[in-house]
């Protein structure tokens, strides 16, 4: 009997701890979380396992509670101002607002305030120029998951049914490198062949998505454009809150299904945290790293692209050109609204002198439109007031890359722009020992929270066709959806009987 007793000891995992038997948590962090009124984010660490506790404690030591204390205050500030100064928040928001109408046209139907073919053959020779000297970095958005198509895998890797059979994230490789081979051709003599230019591609990714979208491009030899040359980093995220300020804390497994042998991401006893939002892009571009090695590498601008619009083509040398020939700080694409009813956002040029002497880039939101400034139409051309729409196609400095950064930020120089996003989020209740969802605040960034930032002369919008760069994946095909897969192929297919292989199909 002994010897079996100690063989049974010798192989059996040991038992849970206690309550009473459970090692403290670390005192400079219960006094730090006590200073923030945040002490509740220990109050269940006796009923967690050794694997839970290390995470509560690694995750709450990355919280800079201060930081969090000045976005949350900034965001709930701004909504009890705009509500106090009129019954309609978004009115408020909005006041001296009027539709941006500075646009230059870079599409072939002259859509908008059209340029002539003078004009545009020498943006795109700028355009593929800057390509070629190697001023020129590409990033893509690419946080977010396929949920919505029916895959739980990353939407870049999302194939979405052309005769190549490619994913999302192979269509934008192959756009960079048709790109970099056409800007060979403005290197060195006449005829002289040339390597292909070095555009590198930046992938944006989150914590959901980041560890599938580097085998995806593994798997496929990086699409030809070669390991040196993509550069992953991820979106920064912020941790989830009740209107008290409270920070919540995430589900976590109990019991049976919660052992020593599970993984700690399996098991949770983390605090709730979301993505930051597309205006994460700023300090993530900083602290990852990406925005010195661009530098490092010659880049001066950097063309920015969602990965889930399947027409975008990354660093395209027109408006890549007309940016760099205008000396712009921030240049968008924009597509004329069709409709007054259409939910996109839209720009607008901001008035107010105490904004900074007015004539500022301003970005509405279709949510943040009042009624009036939605449905308004031009009595002349009777089309939408507010004419053109966002579609997150950017090209900025890296300069303006950096100092935003900071501006957006809750430092001392920070504005600390943050937007509060109200949600039912997943929590663990101590008290009910159970998984449940509350009521809470995803704290947001906005990649235009910026653009207010810069000077009028800094600022270039630059009008596109729609059927030319515009077609978002986000809804999986179904009889009435619309933003579909077969929707953006359709559309890709169409262009490329339009355009041919010019823009590298």
């Amino acid at each position: 009997m002994r010897a079996i007793a100690s063989e049974m000891s010798a192989s059996a995992p040991p038992p849970p701890l206690s309550p009473s038997s459970a090692p403290p948590p670390p005192a400079e962090l219960v006094a730090a979380a006590s200073r923030a009124n945040q002490a509740h984010l220990f109050d269940d660490w006796d009923q967690l396992i050794p694997a839970q506790r290390e995470r509560r404690a690694k995750e709450v030591s990355h919280l800079d509670f201060a930081a969090l204390a000045v976005a949350l205050a900034a965001a709930l500030g701004a909504e009890e101002k705009a509500s106090s100064t009129s019954s309609s928040t978004t009115a408020a928001r909005n006041a001296g607002c009027e539709p941006w109408t500075s646009v230059v046209s870079l599409s072939a139907a002259g859509e908008g305030l059209s340029e002539n073919a003078e004009q545009l053959a020498l943006w795109e020779e700028r355009g593929l120029r800057t390509a070629a000297e190697g001023k020129l970095a590409v990033v893509v958005l690419a946080g977010g998951q396929g949920t919505r198509l029916g895959s739980s895998k990353p939407k870049g890797c999302f194939d979405i049914g052309l005769p190549c059979g490619t994913s999302l994230f192979g269509l934008h490789a192959r756009r960079v490198l048709a790109l970099r081979k056409r800007a060979a051709g403005k290197e060195g003599k006449e005829g002289e062949k040339n390597e292909p230019a070095r555009v590198d591609l930046f992938i944006m990714t989150s914590d959901a998505t980041h560890e599938e979208t580097v085998a995806h491009f593994s798997e496929n030899g990086f699409f030809g454009l070669g390991e040196e040359s993509v550069f992953f980093f991820r979106q920064g995220t912020m941790p989830c809150v009740t209107e008290e300020g409270k920070v919540i804390i995430g589900p976590r497994e109990t019991g049976e299904k919660a052992s020593d042998e599970t993984s700690s991401n399996d098991i949770g006893g983390g605090i709730a945290s979301s993505p930051d939002g597309n205006g994460g892009l700023y300090s993530a571009l900083v602290s990852s790293g990406a925005l010195d090695r661009m530098e490092s590498r010659g880049a001066r601008f950097v063309d920015v692209v969602c990965v889930d619009n399947a027409l975008a083509s990354p660093g395209d040398p027109a408006f890549v050109g007309a940016c760099v020939s205008r000396g712009a700080a921030v240049g968008c694409r924009a597509v004329a609204r069709e409709r007054p009813e259409e939910k996109v956002g839209v720009f607008a040029r901001e008035t107010r002198k105490e904004t900074g002497g007015g004539g500022r880039l301003r970005v509405l939101e279709y949510s943040e439109l009042d009624p009036q400034q939605a449905l308004a139409v031009d009595p002349e051309t009777k089309k939408p007031l507010y004419a053109w729409a966002n579609v997150c196609m950017h090209f900025f400095s890296t300069g303006f890359l950096r100092s935003a950064a900071e501006d957006l930020g809750c430092g001392p120089k920070g504005r600390a722009l943050y937007h509060c996003a109200r949600k039912a989020i997943p929590s663990f209740s101590v008290s009910e020992n159970a998984n449940v969802s509350v009521p809470g605040i995803k704290l947001e960034l906005f990649i235009f929270d910026a653009f207010d930032a810069v000077a009028e002369e800094k600022v270039l919008i630059c009008g596109v066709a729609r059927d030319d760069a515009f077609a978002p994946v986000k809804n999986a095909d179904a009889p009435s959806a619309v933003d579909t897969p077969a929707a953006a192929r359709e559309a890709l297919l169409a262009r490329r009987a339009r355009l041919g292989e010019e823009r590298g199909f």
